[in-house]
C-alpha cells in the first residue's frame, strides 16, 4: 500500500521489457525461454536481449561476431532488427496507455510517463497491476511499471520493477531510501557519461547518495539541471508531464554499411534514407531543424582512414523533408571524395526547437497546407505499413544501399502477405 500523500503528483513508468524480443515472442511462442538476441541493420551489433541471453553474458552493443562463440555455445537464436513490427506493436501499447490515464508521455518506443495522480493513494499498486496485466492480455506483451511522485523517482522504481516478481514498485516516503541505494548512480535519469567522472570523484555511486547531497550541492558542480535532479529524488517534483528537461537537442541517425562504399550514388541514397527517418522522428516530436550536419568515414582499421562532416544552416527552421534533402545534398558534395570507401555515413538534425514557434521573416511565406498535408499521409502511411512504403525519388535503392537481415522475422501486423497463419 502507497503512503504517497493524496495531494502530491503521482507518476508512473510503464516500460515494456525486452521490448525488441517480446514483440518477437508475441507471434512465434517458441521462442519462450530460450536465449535470443536481436541484431541492428546489416545484422551488425545487439540491440536487444533476453534474459536468457543476459545471463550467458552478451553485451549490449557487442558486435555479433565478437559473440559468436557464445551463440553457439548456447545455441542464441538471432533475429534481425524488424522496425516495422517493433513500431507496430508500440503503436498498440501507447494506444492501450491512452485509455488507462488522462495524462501521458510518450517517451521513447517501449516507455511512456503516466499521470496517476487521480487514482486514490491506496489504490496505485493494484491500479499499476491492472495496467500490466492489460498489456499482458490484450497484446502479449511484459512491462514494469514504477511509481514515484516524480518522474525522475518513477523512472527509479521502473529499474527496479524489472527485477521484481510483481513487476511494479512504489517509492514512497516509507521505502524510498532504502530502495534508491540499490540503484547505481549510472542507472539515474538523466545522467549522463560527463557527470559519472564528477560524482565517482565524490565519493557518489547510489542514488541515496546523490539524494543526500542536498540542492545546492547539484547546482553548484551540475548546474540547473542538477538542482532539479536532486530535487527530484527527494520526491519534489520539477518536470510534469510533457516538460522535461532531457528535450531533444539534436536528432542523429547513421548506419555502418554491409559492404564497402566507393560510389557517390550509394553514399547519396544512404544519406537521404537517413535524412527520411530523421525527419519522420522530427515531426513525430512536433520540432523543427534549423541546420544538418552530414558525416563520412572510411574504415578506420585500414590505411589512409577518412572522416569529414560539414554543416548547413537553413534560413528557416524545417521539419519538411525536401528542405532537408536538398541541405544533406549539398553538405554530402563538400566531404564526399571519389575513391574512398566509405565505411559508415550519418547525418545530425540540430538547433531543433518546438514547430509552433517557428519565425518567418517579412518575406517568408509560410508552407502551403496541402504539401503539410502529403506529408502527413506519407508519415502515416510509413507508420502503418512499414517504413519507406511511400518515400521521396532521391532514395532511388538499388542492392547496394539496402541492409542485410538474414535472420529478419516477418511483419506479422503490417502485411497482409506476412500475417500470422493457423494450421
Amino acid at each position: 500500500m502507497s503512503s504517497i500523500p493524496s495531494r502530491s503528483k503521482v507518476f508512473a513508468l510503464v516500460d515494456c521489457n525486452n521490448f525488441f524480443v517480446s514483440c518477437e515472442r508475441v507471434f512465434q511462442p517458441n521462442l519462450n525461454g530460450k536465449p535470443v538476441v536481436v541484431a541492428s541493420n546489416n545484422d551488425g551489433c545487439v540491440i536487444a536481449r533476453s534474459n536468457e541471453a543476459k545471463a550467458i553474458g552478451i553485451k549490449m552493443g557487442e558486435p555479433l561476431f565478437k559473440a559468436k562463440d557464445i551463440v553457439t555455445k548456447h545455441n542464441v537464436i538471432i533475429m534481425s532488427s524488424n522496425f516495422s513490427l517493433y513500431g507496430d506493436m508500440s503503436n498498440r501499447v501507447m494506444n492501450v496507455l491512452s485509455q488507462l490515464a488522462n495524462n501521458i508521455e510518450f517517451y521513447s518506443v517501449d516507455e511512456a510517463f503516466l499521470d496517476l495522480s487521480f487514482i486514490p493513494p491506496d489504490r496505485l499498486e493494484d491500479y499499476a497491476k491492472y495496467i500490466r496485466n492489460t498489456i499482458n492480455q490484450w497484446l502479449g506483451l511484459p512491462v514494469s511499471i514504477g511509481i514515484g511522485s516524480s518522474k525522475t523517482l518513477a523512472k527509479a522504481a521502473a529499474f527496479l520493477a524489472k527485477k521484481s516478481h510483481s513487476g511494479v514498485i512504489c517509492l514512497d516516503k516509507n521505502n524510498c531510501d532504502q530502495m534508491l541505494v540499490q540503484i547505481p548512480v549510472a542507472q539515474i535519469w538523466g545522467i549522463g557519461r560527463s557527470y559519472i567522472k564528477l560524482l565517482e570523484k565524490n565519493h557518489i555511486y547510489t542514488a541515496l547518495e546523490l539524494k543526500n547531497m542536498g540542492v545546492n550541492w547539484g547546482r553548484q558542480h551540475m548546474a540547473v539541471h542538477g538542482g532539479r535532479l536532486i530535487e527530484e529524488l527527494n520526491g519534489n517534483c520539477a518536470y510534469d508531464i510533457g516538460n522535461s528537461e532531457d528535450s531533444r537537442k539534436s536528432i542523429t541517425v547513421s548506419r555502418t554499411f554491409h559492404d564497402i562504399n566507393y560510389q557517390w550514388p550509394s553514399v547519396k541514397t544512404a544519406i537521404a534514407s537517413f535524412v527520411e527517418k530523421a525527419c519522420e522522428k522530427l515531426r513525430l516530436h512536433e520540432l523543427a531543424a534549423k541546420g544538418i550536419i552530414v558525416f563520412v568515414n572510411s574504415n578506420r582499421f585500414q590505411e589512409n582512414y577518412y572522416t569529414k562532416s560539414h554543416l548547413i544552416n537553413l534560413p528557416i527552421a524545417s521539419e519538411y523533408t525536401p528542405d532537408l534533402l536538398t541541405a544533406a545534398n549539398r553538405a554530402l558534395q563538400h566531404i564526399y571524395k571519389p575513391g574512398i570507401g566509405y565505411k559508415r555515413a550519418g547525418i545530425t538534425l540540430v538547433d531543433l526547437e518546438p514547430r509552433q514557434s517557428i519565425q518567418l521573416s517579412l518575406f517568408d511565406k509560410p508552407r502551403n497546407g496541402k504539401t503539410n498535408q502529403v506529408i502527413k499521409y506519407i508519415d502515416k502511411i510509413n507508420s502503418r505499413y512499414g517504413t519507406q512504403t511511400v518515400t521521396f525519388g532521391s532514395l532511388n535503392f538499388n542492392k547496394s544501399s539496402r541492409y542485410k537481415r538474414k535472420f529478419s522475422s516477418p511483419r506479422f501486423t503490417t502485411s497482409w502477405n506476412e500475417l500470422v497463419k493457423v494450421a
